[in-house]
């Protein structure tokens, strides 16, 4: 990395006495110090050592850092690691950068009274993004709020539609604010590919089945392959929605009016439905009739319970859990009751297979990752495959469909179990997100999510108020 044309150090070592002599009654003790260390840090007043190359001797004199954790030379390398860890630690999702401000006239009071005002004011954003979050009216806009949050939240009017990281400018004297914010719009739909068997390639591309201007998506058959539920947000919020195969007669199941409602698995005798809802703010598990009724909760629990499916006998619903501190399989009584524990290597979403031998799951998500197969009468589990993308897989009688992705081209597989071998049933399935992968029960109809477009606009808004 190129040295920078002018450092800390030498700003420090030109003004440092100027500033101290002028602003030394509200410089403490440890801030002197920081000062005083950055000034001389790597130089001949800490001393130094000698560095020899040990290939042709070359030596050089290298000054001593002054170990103090606030200088940027002395902290050059244990910031670069820090990142490292930091980046390390970043789920496969988008991030959003949130900006919380304080007024000017408490800018004096923050400064000497740091501990107690940043306190606060972390405690007021928190609370603001809850109660923005909670609930789903408030998704999909820009909305203002007054920290601490003492009035209900009020819509931008006009502006703000499928807004995200907004941003206004400082007030200045005899010229209007301004706003500026990013429109992200983005559309999923649910596409249909044909085979004339399992596992058979598709002689024609995929087509779109069910669509809508919002997000269509995590579709899954019922019993007799007739109807299909799946997620969706034409309504607003995201909640469980029942259709035909081509997206008409498309009914709203649940109003649950949480942030996220979403992943519908059917019951095998078709009556049931059961997803996964962050209500509460965590996400829990639900049932409801699939002819409409009030669901029930089946967990409660701090932790995460989400991707439910229904054992292929209806005795139980599996689950993803991270309520021992990382994610794996459980199950519960479609009654509710006590949950136990199913994988301890892992585990994201879980299926069945149609002879109940076998529990197959992904370990995590998203992204690409492994495919297992537990036997439901007790044993170890065994890989399976690699590669599954996005909890895109489907475990039938002859073989599993699955979502890989090799050299960056997102491609339909079929697993035979009769050879162990994989073969490929149609290819550029598009951009994937939410793959939510359902055949039909004869294997011969094959259902995902794609997103169709996405749209990142820059918009400014002048005279904002």
């Amino acid at each position: 990395m190129d040295r920078p044309p002018l450092e800390v150090a030498e700003v420090f070592r030109r003004y440092g006495p100027a500033y101290r002599q002028q602003h030394g009654a509200s410089l403490s003790t440890a801030q002197r110090r920081v000062m005083t260390a950055i000034e001389v840090c790597r130089t001949a007043a800490l001393g130094g050592h000698v560095e020899q190359c040990d290939q042709c001797g070359h030596q050089r004199i290298s000054y001593n850092s002054c170990g103090n954790r606030h200088c940027p030379k002395y902290q050059s390398l244990a910031r670069a690691e820090w990142l490292q860890d930091r980046q390390a630690e970043l789920l496969n999702c988008q991030y959003f950068h949130v900006v919380f401000t304080l007024p000017e006239q408490m800018a004096a009071i923050a400064y000497q009274n740091k501990r107690v005002v940043y306190g606060i004011l972390f405690r007021a954003a928190a609370e603001t993004l809850r109660t923005i979050a909670a609930d789903p009216k408030h998704l999909g806009a820009l909305w203002r709020l007054a920290v601490p949050a003492e009035s209900p939240p009020a819509r931008l009017p006009f502006v703000g539609e499928d807004g995200v990281m907004p941003v206004v400018s400082r007030p200045q004297p005899g010229r209007p604010q301004r706003l500026v914010y990013v429109r992200m719009f983005a559309d999923f739909n649910i596409w249909r590919i044909e085979t004339s068997a399992p596992g058979a390639p598709s002689s024609s591309p995929a087509v779109v089945a069910i669509s809508s201007t919002r997000i269509d998506c995590n579709a899954q058959f019922s019993i007799d392959g007739r109807r299909v539920a799946l997620t969706s947000n034409r309504s607003g919020g995201v909640e469980v929605w029942l259709a035909d195969l081509d997206g008409a007669n498309a009914v709203q199941l649940t109003s649950m009016g949480a942030p996220v409602t979403a992943v519908p698995r059917w019951s095998p005798d078709a009556q049931t439905i059961a997803f996964h809802s962050n209500l509460e703010g965590q996400f829990e598990i639900y049932r409801i009739p699939a002819s409409g009724g009030k669901p029930r909760r089946l967990t409660s629990h701090p932790a995460n319970d989400q991707e439910p499916s229904f054992s292929r006998d209806g005795q139980w619903i599996y689950f993803g859990s991270n309520r021992t501190g990382e994610y794996q399989i459980w199950k519960i009584p479609p009654s509710g009751g006590e949950a136990v524990q199913v994988t301890h290597n892992g585990g994201d979403v879980a299926f069945e297979s149609p002879d109940r031998a076998y529990v197959y799951y992904t370990q995590t998500a998203p992204g690409a990752h492994p495919l297992w197969r537990l036997p439901i009468s007790g044993g170890q589990p065994v890989k399976v495959l690699e590669g599954v993308m996005e909890r895109a897989f489907v475990v039938l009688e002859r073989g599993i469909y699955y979502i890989d992705q090799p050299s960056g081209e997102k491609r339909l597989q079929f697993f035979h179990f009769a050879t162990g071998r994989s073969t490929t049933v149609a290819r550029n399935l598009g951009e994937l997100i939410w793959a939510g992968l359902t055949a039909s029960p004869d294997g011969r109809t094959i259902l995902y999510s794609r997103q169709d477009s996405s749209v990142d606009d820059l918009m400014l808004v002048e005279n904002f108020r």
